[in-house]
């Protein structure tokens, strides 16, 4: 259930989250969901609030920069990311965006 709170983080609502796991497909073998799992949305939102939502979104965040080593094609590759990685400073470069670094981080 932790991999479906993540994937709602991106499809936004409950409903979206519940046609994709009833789909199938590769995102739901891979959030390890089958159309017999009971994907009804009501079930969905029950047992996902019982997760902290600011840990879902951070979660949600650290796997969308993991994703992007994976797209740019210059940089440290995906598999050697950190365990909370940040935005590749490739994806600054091809998107022309500045680059920070923040005070925490530093």
């Amino acid at each position: 259930m932790y991999r479906a709170g993540v994937l709602k983080e991106f499809v936004g609502g409950y409903r979206e989250l519940q046609q994709i796991l009833e789909k199938g497909g590769p995102v739901a073998r891979e959030a390890c969901f089958t159309s017999g799992d009971g994907t009804h949305y009501s079930k969905l939102s029950s047992a996902i609030s019982e997760f902290d939502a600011d840990f879902l979104s951070e979660a949600a965040e650290y796997s969308h920069n993991a994703a992007l080593y994976a797209l740019t094609p210059r940089g440290p590759s995906f598999d050697r990311t950190s365990t909370y990685p940040s935005k590749p400073r490739a994806y600054y470069r091809e998107n022309d965006e500045d680059w920070t670094v923040s005070m925490t981080t530093k």
